[in-house]
């Protein structure tokens, strides 16, 4: 280490290492759940304006204590499934209300000490809204597990459940 730099797992990635214990205890996260939200919202459009709501309201509250903090630490925000069924009732304009408020989520991010990953059931929906999602997205990655996989798997990956398939990186 030089001076006055730290080297840690947030500057090298080694799938191999192993993070450790203390490390994640310092790690800010805060995940959003499908349920969590449609249990207070009926319809795809409330669950977009709640999600929108209590994340500027969590995003605002990490701000203020970043500001104060001496050991800054990102916030790392992850909404599961979002635009799965679970979320409300789909139509052509719920898809219109899950683009606007990727964008606005992504407004929130500019302007904070935060990231955010969010999981998007694409089986679910056509092949154009999908690449409508991904240009709103800073990076896209595809997960592709071998266990769905329909043509068999060469030899070569037999030790690997699967492929990582990064679409987009801004």
């Amino acid at each position: 280490d030089s001076e006055g730099v730290k080297t840690g797992y947030c500057f090298s990635f080694d799938l191999s290492r192993t993070i450790m214990s203390g490390d994640l205890d310092r790690i800010r996260t805060h995940v959003i759940e499908c349920g969590e939200i449609n249990s207070v919202n009926e319809s795809l459009e409330d669950s977009c304006r709640y999600l929108y709501d209590q994340l500027n309201a969590l995003i605002s509250a990490s701000n203020s204590e970043m500001a104060k903090d001496k050991n800054p630490n990102l916030l790392r925000i992850v909404i599961k499934s979002f635009g799965s069924a679970l979320w409300g009732s789909h139509n052509s304009e719920g898809d219109l209300f899950i683009l606007r408020t990727l964008h606005a989520i992504k407004g929130l991010l500019r302007s904070s000490f935060a990231v955010c990953l969010v999981t998007f059931p694409v089986t679910l929906y056509s092949n154009s809204f999908c690449t409508k999602v991904e240009q709103v997205c800073d990076v896209v990655f595809k997960l592709e597990s071998f266990s769905d996989s329909i043509v068999k798997v060469s030899d070569a990956f037999a030790e690997f459940d699967g492929l990582f398939h990064i679409k987009k990186l801004a």
